[in-house]
């Protein structure tokens, strides 16, 4: 390790340990996805939203409700099986959706994770055992159809272009020619794909009407259409997420570099037809947005202080690279980036401070490893953060429930100035964006229209909320101001 990267990696280890430890928590349909976790509260039946060692949320009627401070039995099983049985204590209520949800802390033994994962991984296991192929007879048959038809393309391309770059090859042709070659290929491959993918889009509609064949879709995809995109290095990333989270910063910066990535002419194509998914090449289109955004935080801020501007789940924090390695030094700069995975601050500390080198003490970079339930629940945190004049997000509301994004939002906007600014971004409702993410991927995706995310903020403490779009209106985004 390098001395440059040890300094940086004390930075974000040491500020983000220093955070009041919390249990990791899971959210259940992640968690243990293939079956429903049967959970009762007393004598009472709930859906489990996440879990921890520690705790654990779920949903009741308000009839069945537990008050405040209350002490609760809690039973917790998996295809019959026990996973947990203790109490936990009532921390935190709220109201969603004509349901109450309910967050209460274990007082009595632990939540094994480990165990419940095993105890669903074998009852799943068991239950496709038993099912076999028959597993799949519930697909509606134009999916099916539409499946086929994007496994048959995939197929194709894999066999024809691998055995022809085999054969230049092994003919010595130059890199030149085989790039001639793969850049021809891929015009063709590309209009043949979006047809494929347009018509498993418009089929795969009606598998949500069914939680049982929206699961049974998706698991048809994955074995027919995902493996064969193992070659494809964004694709694969996308899937098996190796980092532990779905668009971790390695992914971003795959959609921002146009760099042909892949081992096979095949595996170069298709990632490059991957960064052109909606999704993947309009993150370009809402980094333009952010990087005029922060140009206007820096000429609103009045007074002659440092200009301060946090990003919350900021990633690889490519709009502030791309700002500073521009930026003329008229104002000094405190950016301050927040992160729950200590390698995207690593990763983003050591091109930020490259790219303001220049501009010596003009600007200064801290970054704060910590994940966004500490960010909501720890107000020595939000104290110690105060006083911002812009703070934003741009991807990280599409993880988030409305009710956990309002409280994000609302924490976040205490973090700023009276008269600062935050601003919030979600990916778009599309009728052409859901079929890769949702059963190519296992990417699950929040989307919302505008109104629906101008309704998950907060107006309490805010003087005005405005919708912002960025040019590809593939993004929604909501500016909050501050009430001074």
């Amino acid at each position: 390790m390098s001395k440059d990267q040890k300094q940086y990696s004390e930075l974000q280890g040491g500020v983000g340990r220093a955070v009041h430890f919390r249990t990791e928590r899971f959210r259940s349909r992640a968690l243990l996805g293939e079956l429903s976790p049967e959970l009762w509260v007393g004598d009472a039946r709930a859906r489990l939203y996440d879990v921890s060692m520690n705790g654990l949320s779920f949903y009741v009627p308000p009839s069945e409700a537990p008050g405040d401070g209350l002490e609760v039995p809690i039973r917790l099983l998996l295809d019959g099986e026990e996973g947990f049985r203790g109490s936990a204590r009532v921390v935190r209520t709220d109201v969603e959706g004509g349901l109450v949800k309910i967050g209460a802390t274990i007082v009595s033994g632990f939540i094994d994770i480990p165990r419940l994962v095993s105890l669903h991984d074998n009852a799943a296991f068991e239950r496709s055992v038993s099912a076999g192929s028959r597993r799949y007879s519930s697909v509606p048959a134009d999916y099916s159809a539409s499946v086929h038809a994007a496994s048959v393309f995939l197929a194709h391309w894999s066999r024809l272009l691998d055995e022809r770059e085999r054969r230049l090859v092994d003919d010595g042709a130059s890199p030149e020619a085989v790039l001639r070659l793969e850049l021809r290929l891929e015009e063709q491959m590309r209009r043949e794909w979006r047809e494929v993918r347009a018509r498993a889009n418009e089929t795969s509609r009606v598998c949500y009407e069914d939680a049982a064949t929206l699961l049974a879709a998706k698991r048809l995809t994955e074995l027919l259409v995902t493996p064969q995109l193992r070659v494809a290095p964004l694709w694969w990333d996308a899937y098996t997420k190796p980092l532990g989270y779905p668009g971790d910063f390695r992914m971003m910066t795959y959609m921002y570099e146009s760099d042909r990535r892949g081992d096979t002419m095949f595996g170069r194509i298709m990632h490059q037809l991957g960064r052109e998914e909606r999704l993947a090449w309009t993150v370009t289109s809402r980094k333009e947005l952010m990087l005029e955004q922060l140009a206007r935080a820096i000429r609103a801020t009045q007074g002659e202080g440092p200009v301060r501007i946090a990003s919350l789940a900021s990633g690889p924090a490519r709009e502030i690279q791309e700002f500073l390695e521009r930026y003329d030094g008229s104002r000094r700069l405190e950016f301050t980036l927040i992160d729950q995975d200590d390698r995207a601050l690593s990763y983003a500390y050591e091109r930020l401070i490259r790219a303001s080198a220049r501009l010596g003490d003009r600007v200064r970079v801290t970054c704060l490893f910590t994940s966004f339930r500490q960010l909501i629940g720890n107000p020595e945190l939000l104290e110690q953060l105060g006083n911002h004049d812009f703070i934003y997000s741009a991807g990280f509301f599409d993880y988030l429930d409305a009710a956990t994004a309002s409280r994000v939002a609302e924490n976040c906007m205490k973090l700023v100035r009276p008269g600062g600014r935050g601003l919030f971004g979600n990916a778009a409702v599309s009728d052409d964006v859901h079929w890769v993410p949702e059963f190519v991927l296992d990417w699950r995706l929040t989307l919302r229209t505008r109104d629906e995310l101008v309704a998950a903020m907060p107006t309490k403490g805010i003087s005005s909320v405005e919708p912002l779009a960025d040019a590809s209106d593939a993004w929604h985004f909501v500016e909050l101001t501050r009430s001074a």
